[in-house]
């Protein structure tokens, strides 16, 4: 009877063993932002000013849902940086299996119903638009460029500016 229970306990013992080495071995890569490999974050770059509520960040990463849920900020505030969720969001909403942020293959001008100029060209600030769109607030702080100079072009700052504005809680734009 002894060497029964010793032997059941010493099985249960090296299953044990074995399990917990296994398993050891078959831990799950997080996303990590610079990383390298399938679940390496590409983080938006070229972004001069960062909102408010990523600080402090390690905080953020747990509760932007949250914030989101509460109405402090809108899902679609966050396209304008993060226009590729497959590249940056959707890693992390894998791995933690949440829903995925979808744009349908939609531009951020689509998905926030943006009215852009008709027949003008761009000035050549506006040449790379995916840079221009997260520095052009930096530009008008730092003095290189003026409100003013912006509302000859996107001269109903409702129907364009103030989307975005609204959208991640900064500053209206008035005429």
């Amino acid at each position: 009877m002894k060497n029964t229970r010793r032997s059941t306990l010493t099985r249960l013992l090296l299953l044990l063993v074995l399990c917990t080495v296994w398993s050891i071995g078959c831990s799950v890569e997080k996303p990590t932002a610079n990383g390298s490999g399938e679940l390496a974050l590409t983080i938006p770059t070229d972004v001069d000013l960062m909102p408010w509520y990523h600080l402090p960040i390690d905080k953020f990463k747990g509760n932007h849902m949250d914030m989101i849920a509460s109405g402090k900020i809108k899902a679609e505030g966050c396209l304008p940086c993060h226009n590729e969720p497959d590249k940056f969001c959707n890693k992390c909403h894998d791995y933690v299996g949440v829903n995925h942020v979808f744009t349908e293959g939609k531009s951020i001008e689509a998905i926030l119903n943006l009215v852009e100029p008709k027949d003008m060209p761009p000035p050549d600030s506006h040449k790379d638009i995916a840079k221009w769109r997260t520095t052009h607030d930096n530009a008008i702080i730092k003095g290189d460029e003026k409100v003013s100079d912006c509302l000859g072009c996107h001269a109903e700052p409702d129907e364009f500016c103030n989307k975005c504005h609204n959208s991640v809680g900064i500053r209206k734009i008035s005429k």
